[in-house]
């Protein structure tokens, strides 16, 4: 075995979660077909006027809002995570945990916590990776939830990614361990 195998993997390497990325675009499409089915309100004669105009105003914004923020979403979850070990970098779609107080009134904060923008850290800035399976009782349909998280520490803090399955974010995750030699060896055949 030469000293070679031991340093990190090079390359580049993307992950996407079409399942998330899908549920942006058909809450798109809902929220379009609500501000559709509003300004068709607005032209039904059987309600006061004043009473009307006031509602399907303020539903229209409303709906236009939505929109515009799962329009923002899907943008910034199509790209995926992103590894690139060349350049050191980790880039994903937002979720970064705030890690003060003062954080909380930043606009970078909430844009992220709202998942319209993508966060980068340094690959090298990771100390460790954990997988976490939780169930959660859903009162609506009376079963159990499964969310899938991925928690990521470093120096720049906490990341915490959910998934919709548990096999994306089990793909990262061997892939971020693999990369950053973290945990069990990956035997390769």
């Amino acid at each position: 075995m030469s000293l070679e195998s031991n340093k990190k993997r090079a390359g580049f390497y993307r992950i996407q979660d079409a399942a998330g990325v899908i549920n942006y675009i058909l809450k798109g499409f809902v929220a379009l077909f609500l501000f559709a089915l509003s300004a068709l309100f607005y032209f039904i004669d059987q309600f006061d006027k004043d009473i009307q105009r006031t509602a399907t105003g303020l539903f229209s914004v409303a709906m236009l809002l939505l929109v515009l923020l799962f329009t923002f979403q899907f943008k910034a979850n199509k790209g995926g995570y992103i590894i690139d070990v060349d350049a050191d970098l980790f880039e994903f779609p937002g979720r970064k945990v705030m890690n003060d107080a003062a954080e909380f009134f930043s606009l970078s904060f909430w844009k992220q916590a709202i998942g319209i923008s993508r966060e980068r850290i340094k690959l090298s800035e990771i100390t460790r990776i954990e997988k976490v399976d939780e169930k959660i009782w859903d009162k609506r349909s009376g079963e159990y939830m499964a969310v899938c998280t991925l928690n990521i520490t470093g120096e720049f803090g906490s990341i915490q990614i959910s998934f919709g399955s548990g096999g994306k974010r089990d793909q990262l995750y061997s892939l971020l361990a693999t990369v950053l030699e973290m945990g069990e060896p990956v035997v390769i055949r």
